[in-house]
């Protein structure tokens, strides 16, 4: 693409605590029509992601820390597609747990 840019703001909330935003913008661009093979402009989207990460434990014997994360993908829900023809996932959560030994 043209244009491309991306923006990521952390903020520390004391040593347990994190939490993140993430702007990404993708301009239009060229692609290829997957049923025509025709050149085609690609539209472009813009995806915000949410993270947070929480540590719940730490120096319990062999454990080291214990995180909790969890991150939000496609938070506006924009429907795009990065290759034409392959949909990428709407509005997405995960959580997990990281186990530091």
């Amino acid at each position: 693409p043209k244009h491309l840019g991306s923006a990521t703001a952390i903020y520390q909330f004391g040593e347990r605590y994190s939490l993140a935003a993430t702007a990404l913008i993708v301009g239009e661009r060229p692609d290829v029509d997957p049923v025509t093979f025709a050149t085609v402009t690609n539209a472009g989207y813009v995806k915000v992601d949410l993270a947070a990460s929480a540590v719940l434990a730490e120096g319990l014997g062999a454990l080291q820390s214990l995180r909790l994360t969890a991150k939000i993908e496609n938070l506006l829900d924009k429907q795009y597609e990065d290759v034409l023809g392959f949909p990428a996932l709407g509005l997405t959560y995960l959580i997990g747990l990281e186990a530091t030994f």
